[in-house]
């Protein structure tokens, strides 16, 4: 094969992997980085959500003033908490998009405290906005106005 032959191969395939390098690298980057990343985002402004709109009935109401009502957003509460354990992903820590375990365990497991504490008819309140406030601060989201 001459050189003459072997460069007009390079053009005639180099328009073809061009393209095709570049729609594998952004599906590569899609799933494996963009995906998860709005997973969290969106596990994130539901938390947000959750304690903003719910926090009535998580800091006021007696459980056996509400019982159906307190089920409902406890258990919203525990899912989430589950969602933001299970986000972990080494690559978006690594790039620091995501917070290390330490935070997601520690924001996760107040989030099951608010929640088992929503059972009892004489909640500690100052707990629970100690706990509201310091998912916010790990998460960096907002939580509401918490005196």
């Amino acid at each position: 094969m001459s050189e003459h032959d072997a460069t007009s191969t390079w053009a005639l395939i180099t328009p073809v992997l061009v393209p095709l390098a570049a729609g594998l690298l952004g599906v590569l980057g899609t799933h494996l980085l963009l995906s998860p990343f709005l997973k969290y985002r969106r596990i994130k402004y539901a938390i947000s959500y959750v304690l903003i709109f719910e926090s009535g009935l998580i800091m006021s109401l007696k459980y056996s003033d509400a019982p159906k009502e307190h089920m409902r957003v406890l258990r919203r509460i525990r899912s989430l908490a589950v969602k933001l354990r299970l986000s972990r992903d080494p690559l978006l820590q690594a790039l620091g998009l995501i917070p290390r375990d330490r935070i997601l365990r520690e924001a996760s497991g107040r989030m099951f405290r608010i929640a088992n504490r929503m059972y009892e008819n004489n909640k500690p309140f100052d707990e629970l906005y100690d706990d509201m406030r310091e998912i916010g601060r790990l998460l960096r989201i907002d939580v509401g106005n918490i005196p």
